[in-house]
């Protein structure tokens, strides 16, 4: 998706003012908006293989100091799809692989989990804030846990995805929405309220269960 095409969608996405963050306050009107940032809830646990991830690659998951909402400039758009794009390209998919395969900043084959951990990696090291960056569960339309890359902004929050090639508003996922990394606070994980996940287009259909990436 180029760079232009994303700076077209996202453009005419209202401002929102509540996420998980503490800097963009939880309100009323902002959930009337169908296309603000994800409202987050109370505390959750963290994927064990993340945890392990983690210890591992201990850089990829310390705070630093940035919890900002990101504004995204046409220069960040631009990087952001080449990024996207550039990942999704060089991982073949491949299911049933071990924990430390998939959750791996160099394999060139895997699940959501790697496709999710390289992009966050790829945009950390062009200088990208960690607290823009949130791993989160999802659950999609089919039942099946799964594991995106959500870039928090001011208006909205925008999904980095293995499954669907364009970089998309959290609204026009049709997952429903589980847990997500807490901006500024990696190692801490919130629930997503069934108030905050209704914003989704659509109810995610089949078996919903408690979301666990693979």
């Amino acid at each position: 998706m180029s760079a232009a095409l994303v700076l077209a969608s996202f453009a005419v996405i209202d401002a929102g003012k509540a996420s998980a963050n503490s800097k963009r306050p939880d309100s009323s009107s902002d959930r009337r908006n169908p296309s603000g940032p994800i409202l987050a809830g109370g505390p959750a646990f963290a994927p064990f293989a993340y945890l392990r991830f983690c210890q591992r690659a201990p850089l990829d998951c310390a705070p630093d100091g940035r919890d900002e909402p990101l504004e995204l400039t046409p220069t960040r758009l631009k990087e952001l799809a080449l990024v996207n794009e550039t990942v999704n390209r060089r991982i073949a998919p491949r299911a049933g692989l071990p924990e430390a395969g998939a959750w791996s900043l160099t394999a060139r084959q895997g699940n959501c989990n790697t496709y999710a951990l390289q992009k966050r990696h790829e945009l950390l090291a062009r200088g990208w804030p960690i607290g823009a960056l949130s791993l989160a569960v999802v659950v999609t339309p089919e039942g099946v846990g799964h594991l995106v890359l959500v870039v928090r902004q001011a208006s909205a929050d925008l999904v980095l995805d293995n499954l669907h090639p364009d970089i998309r508003a959290w609204t026009q996922t049709n997952y429903h929405w589980s847990k997500i990394q807490a901006a500024g606070n990696p190692d801490l994980w919130l629930d997503i309220p069934a108030s905050a996940r209704r914003m989704a287009l659509g109810p995610a259909r089949g078996r919903v269960a408690d979301a666990r990436a693979e």
